[in-house]
């Protein structure tokens, strides 16, 4: 039981400690040997108490720094030079396949070519969506040559799209183009 109450003595006690350190945190302000004027927590005999008001909640007069530059906060503030922002393309076409063009590769490879001016804004997170048929072809490309291998022999249709991926927004397209794949018949090989 003695041990029971000392430790409810010591668990009391400890807020009540803790609160008198902070209601004893004074500051005192002297001047030295030397002539210099000095700022402690500690009483020397020569030093005269400030009243100092509290500081008020959530006001921190601490500068932040920032590590990597070592610069405060305030030099922050100092207006930087903006980069242009995009106004947009002023050309976006699709050059090759041409409109009604005949594809003669027996592997099927369709190469489209992209005339983009400027050109595709990479950082901007933009990206090319090609489609086939109307189905839109999986992946997304940032050049301006993209092929599509192994196209079925017959007609088709095809169009790209600029899409900004970070908004999941098209902003703009080419006109669709129609081609016909031509590729060898396996039935009339040894002809």
């Amino acid at each position: 039981m003695f041990n029971f109450r000392r430790i409810i003595c010591v668990l009391l006690a400890f807020p009540i400690g803790l609160f008198s350190l902070s209601a004893g945190a004074e500051v005192y302000k002297y001047i030295d040997k030397e002539g210099n004027v000095v700022f402690t927590d500690k009483y020397t005999p020569n030093a005269e108490k400030l009243n100092l008001p509290p500081p008020a909640k959530g006001e921190k007069k601490q500068r932040k720094v920032d590590k990597k530059s070592k610069k405060t906060a305030a030099s922050k503030d100092v207006p930087k030079k903006e980069k242009p922002k995009f106004t947009g393309y002023k050309q976006f076409d699709l050059v090759s396949p041409s409109n009604d063009s005949v594809i003669r590769d027996n592997s099927g490879n369709l190469t489209l070519k992209i005339a983009i001016k400027p050109k595709l804004q990479t950082k901007l997170n933009h990206r090319l969506f090609v489609y086939l048929d109307g189905v839109r072809v999986k992946g997304a490309w940032t050049g301006d040559v993209v092929t599509l291998p192994n196209i079925d022999r017959g007609s088709h249709t095809v169009r790209v799209e600029v899409v900004d991926r970070s908004l999941s927004l098209r902003l703009m397209r080419t006109k669709t183009v129609i081609f016909h794949m031509k590729r060898a018949s396996r039935f009339f090989f040894n002809r």
